[in-house]
């Protein structure tokens, strides 16, 4: 699979390359991202300068969490959505905001069933 840029077209598209998988692959992918997220999105998008180094100091419970969500919803084929804004001209600092709208439900005869959405904006402030 060819890299992306990490913005809300590059997300998109990977998202098309990756849910094409057979379930196997996808799994795999999956466990990839859960495992190790910054291994993960630096082999599938080509990220910037300033986006490696970002993600070179991000904290490790928030990289935890996030990396289960992306994992989860990888595997359940949901939606994830990037909104990145414009960097301001001047030096402010970066804010990562997650809003999971995801839904799950277990039965003991269906198995786990999944629906939503899982996404991230960028900001500056």
């Amino acid at each position: 699979m060819p890299l992306q840029p990490l913005t809300t077209a590059g997300v998109q598209a990977k998202l098309s390359e990756l849910y094409a998988l057979t379930n196997n692959q996808l799994e795999s992918e999956a466990n990839n991202a859960r495992n190790n997220l910054i291994a993960w999105l630096n082999n599938h998008f080509s990220l910037t300068a300033e986006q490696s180094s970002y993600l070179s100091v991000i904290d490790a419970n928030f990289v935890g969490l996030i990396s289960s969500e992306i994992s989860f919803a990888l595997r359940y084929r949901l939606e994830i959505i990037f909104k990145p804004s414009p960097p301001p001209p001047t030096k402010l600092s970066k804010l990562i905001h997650r809003n999971n709208k995801m839904t799950t439900y277990f039965s003991d005869t269906g198995g786990v069933t999944a629906s939503g959405s899982l996404e991230f904006t960028v900001e500056y402030q």
